[in-house]
């Protein structure tokens, strides 16, 4: 019986010039975006059929360069933090305007994406617009496309998917290419596809679809499931044959009579199947679909018969695949904005620095573009040590216990012939501590800034408080404050000695509040140029004026003279001014793992918006390359 002329079939009829035909507008800008992070960790970014070419890319990159490529849908990439947040990103969209696309790419934008590209049928989208815009962006129009995309984008998914395949060498070099395009095209000529859907017939009255794939065409699974989905043609379930295996036979088994099996194979997972169905309920009818085509061009054989399926079982249903009516309450889920919502409140290096520089007067993209300078500039410097605060860093607070890791990474850094140097508010009680954590036989090597900086000593040399000489300047503001109601009413604690005078707030006082009053105070008395305030979490620290963290930089970087192309890099997490690490922090090389400077070019925190304090020191310390002779490299993702 002849069947209709849907409108979906005339997309099926011209796919074939298509195939032809597409290309994008510069193949060479292209290519060159996707095998320019050949070493790199790369991320793509697509919602329903878009998801498809991101497997696609995946396995292209695998096969062609060895290189790992996460999927994600967008709301999975807001979601996700660390090593992930700014790599390189691929998205992809047939129209991009729906709010989870829009919400991806400012995502991107706002965390400082290193390299943001798009690969689309529609280079004058919204989401387009924004990228070619943005610094590191790059948008790939596609060129070619016969037919207006429907419902299903297959335009545009084909035409993506073979973009991808002519960036890569071997497979893009012209005659090769043209050879294979030939044969996918020559296999969607009408006739051709019409012949091929005989088998589809067992599916036709069947509810439940189960397609089980050989990995290396997931692409064509995926379009199986969610395209099947989309048009309400069948449920569907997706396994790779051994996955299958685990488990899932007592639910096939209550569904046989309304199941039927796809199988999708390749000639390296012929025998298992083969082996699988021979061992299947009779009542269980399948269709294998065997590709012998190599890689990547037998994931494009399998999407083309995935669509052809599509097309005669959605015909069958009496609906056409390319404009199915979506209802009223499907289109409003489609652009429901609330998930731009969750991009808007993002937490990113530069909106850190922008919230305490609110009088600057910087446009969003001159901080991104400061963002960009600092990580480029820790990059490309060669280190030769590191410098810590601890509390707050390596520790959350005093009476926390440093977690294994932090051992295990510091006995690194020694055992690779790093300096190392230690800058803490805390006396005596640092030495056990340290000790604890560092090998003794390398105790001699190990620089420990006692009292913020006042007292410098190896962490192989114990010392007496008793015996330390006192300020006098520090003397006389001590006898102030322990006369001055209104600062005892805000204290809770304190701690007098020789180099350091120790505050500890009330509950429910700021360490703020505490110290703009003691500043007001020695103010009062005349000791500006004799004392400094210096608040760390938890306190605050009254020192002479020549108590400074940075003491113990200078004396670090006085071991290595001749040297001097090195660098300390430094970690804190008060480098706020009048912060205690502000002292260490205010370079291009300090870190902070909470509170940054106001400074463009110093003390920033680059930790994703999830991370602080020791979890922060953990992520910087995943980001240090080893080079040899002590030497580093630090790699801020």
């Amino acid at each position: 019986m002849e069947r209709s002329i849907t409108r979906f079939r005339q997309q099926m009829d011209r796919l074939p010039e298509t195939i032809r035909n597409v290309g994008v507008i510069d193949p060479q800008r292209l290519s060159s975006a996707l095998v320019h992070t050949e070493s790199d960790l790369v991320v793509a970014v697509g919602s329903g059929g878009s998801l498809v070419t991101c497997e696609f890319l995946r396995l292209c990159r695998a096969y062609a360069l060895g290189a790992e490529t996460i999927c994600l849908t967008p709301l999975a990439w807001i979601g996700r933090s660390g090593l992930v947040e700014r790599r390189p990103l691929w998205l992809f969209s047939a129209g991009g305007n729906n709010p989870d696309i829009l919400s991806t790419v400012q995502a991107a934008v706002g965390t400082g994406c290193q390299r943001l590209n798009l690969l689309t049928a529609t280079p004058t989208s919204p989401l387009a617009d924004i990228i070619q815009k943005y610094a590191a962006g790059c948008v790939h129009t596609l060129d070619g496309l016969t037919e207006k995309d429907g419902f299903l984008a297959v335009h545009s998914l084909i035409g993506s998917c073979l973009a991808i395949v002519r960036g890569f060498s071997p497979w893009g070099e012209k005659e090769i290419y043209h050879d294979h395009a030939l044969r996918l095209a020559n296999a969607l000529e009408p006739e051709c596809r019409h012949n091929r859907t005989d088998h589809a017939t067992v599916l036709l009255n069947k509810s439940h679809w189960l397609v089980l794939y050989d990995p290396l065409i997931i692409p064509a699974a995926i379009a199986m499931e969610t395209s099947c989905h989309e048009l309400g043609l069948a449920s569907v379930q997706m396994t790779d044959f051994r996955n299958f295996a685990h488990g899932r036979h007592v639910g096939l088994l209550r569904m046989q009579h309304a199941t039927a099996i796809i199988s999708l194979v390749t000639p390296r997972t012929e025998a298992i199947w083969n082996g699988i169905r021979e061992l299947l309920p009779v009542a269980i009818p399948s269709i294998t679909l065997n590709y012998q085509t190599p890689i990547p061009w037998s994931a494009l054989h399998a999407i083309g018969d995935v669509l052809t399926i599509l097309e005669r079982v959605s015909e069958y249903q009496h609906l056409d695949a390319a404009k199915p009516g979506v209802p009223e309450f499907g289109k409003a889920i489609y652009s429901e904005p609330s998930i731009l919502g969750l991009t808007e409140g993002m937490d990113t290096p530069w909106k850190r620095k922008a919230n305490i520089n609110t009088k600057s007067g910087w446009t969003d993209h001159r901080w991104m573009t400061a963002e960009r300078t600092v990580r480029r500039t820790l990059r490309q410097t060669v280190f030769r040590g590191l410098l810590l605060d601890f509390d707050g860093t390596v520790v959350g607070n005093p009476q926390q216990v440093a977690a294994n890791w932090v051992k295990e990474w510091l006995t690194t850094l020694l055992d690779n012939g790093s300096i190392l140097g230690i800058a803490s508010g805390r006396g005596g009680s640092l030495t056990e501590a340290l000790r604890s954590l560092i090998p003794e036989k390398y105790w001699d090597c190990v620089l420990v800034g006692y009292y913020n900086g006042g007292l410098l000593l190896p962490l192989s040399q114990s010392f007496d408080k008793e015996t330390l000489l006192s300020s006098p300047a520090l003397c006389k503001i001590i006898d102030a404050v322990e006369t001055h109601q209104q600062i005892q009413g805000l204290v809770r604690d304190s701690k007098s000695g020789s180099l350091q005078y120790v505050l500890y707030p009330e509950k429910g006082i700021s360490v703020k509040i505490l110290a703009d009053e003691i500043l007001m105070l020695v103010s009062m008395l005349s000791l500006k140029s004799e004392v400094r305030i210096l608040c760390s979490d938890h306190s605050v620290d009254i020192c002479p004026v020549t108590s400074s963290k940075r003491n113990v930089l200078e004396k670090m970087m006085s071991q290595y003279q001749g040297d001097q192309n090195r660098a300390i890099l430094r970690v804190g997490d008060k480098g706020n001014q009048g912060g205690n690490d502000y002292d260490i922090l205010d370079s291009p090389f300090g870190l902070s793992v909470a509170d940054v400077s106001d400074r463009p070019e110093a003390c920033w925190n680059l930790l994703p918006q999830t991370l602080s304090g020791p979890e922060g020191l953990r992520y910087y310390s995943r980001c240090i390359q080893w080079v040899g002779s002590g030497n580093f490299l630090f790699d801020p993702i």
